[in-house]
């Protein structure tokens, strides 16, 4: 993994408490793990999560019978997996897999996961290649990553593109499912996918998002509007969001299922 600024925050976050540094809407296990541990089946399956984290979904696919090697580069993350998951199916290393993807390549693993990482990544297609080369054949790569097509990816990207305002924390890249579409095409291999968490890209959770999110960006761009925050919020409760927004890309998050030939 590069993006030393991406390293830098999450230093920053796991010794203040994940939960005071990220404001988290939904409270247990978080969608994008839900998600990916309903889209295979786990028991007796070799899985290498890259970018673990402090190992949420790591322990919750071992409990299902999968044997999980836990990847990730920043050590605090590291300790505080070993320390909160305990399961004989789990190993946890603190790596970056671009220095050790060699001794990776004979050790084919079934299914290769990586939740919210690929957007913050210098290079984010020559990681998914990578993982490609460490899965079985007829192995699956399965990982999530934001969607921006959706009335919220629209209010943020509109800010991004015409203000230069920071709508994010450590994003490098604003993907679509049209680019993994292609990328899949391109290395021969056979993609689904599908967004979830709608009601963020376009409900309830996303008036929360944007009264949480939009002082902070006016904030770091040097500016505040509060009234004008309050009232764009009602216009879009009242207005913009009684249509009722529907179809396949309405969801804030994507769940992309890779499969190997």
């Amino acid at each position: 993994m590069e993006n030393k600024d991406l390293k830098k925050i999450y230093e920053k976050a796991y010794k203040k408490g994940e939960n005071k540094h990220f404001t988290n809407l939904i409270e247990g296990l978080h969608s994008e793990e839900r998600e990916i541990l309903n889209a295979t089946q786990w028991k007796g399956k070799k899985v290498l999560d890259v970018g673990c984290g402090t190992g949420l979904f790591v322990h919750e696919a071992a409990k299902r019978g999968a044997f999980v090697i836990g990847l990730d580069y920043v050590p605090q993350a590291i300790e505080i997996a070993k320390r909160t998951h305990k399961h004989p199916n789990i190993e946890f290393r603190c790596e970056d897999i671009h220095k050790t993807i060699n001794k990776y390549k004979g050790r084919k693993f079934d299914v290769v996961v990586s939740v919210g990482t690929v957007e913050h990544l210098d290079k984010p297609f020559a990681m998914l290649k990578l993982f490609k080369q460490i899965v079985k054949p007829r192995g699956e790569i399965i990982f999530t990553c934001p969607n921006w097509i959706n009335p919220r990816g629209l209010i943020l990207q509109t800010m991004r593109y015409l203000f230069d305002a920071p709508i994010t924390l450590a994003d490098l890249h604003y993907f679509s499912p049209r680019i993994f579409e292609r990328w899949a095409a391109k290395n021969k291999l056979q993609l689904r996918w599908k967004t979830f968490d709608t009601s963020w890209g376009a409900g309830d959770m996303l008036l929360r998002d944007l009264k949480r999110r939009l002082p902070n960006v006016l904030r770091d761009m040097g500016l505040k509007n509060d009234r004008g925050i309050k009232n764009f919020l009602k216009w879009l409760k009242d207005e913009a969001l009684q249509v009722p927004w529907t179809g396949k890309y309405v969801g804030v998050n994507t769940l992309y299922h890779v499969k190997k030939k």
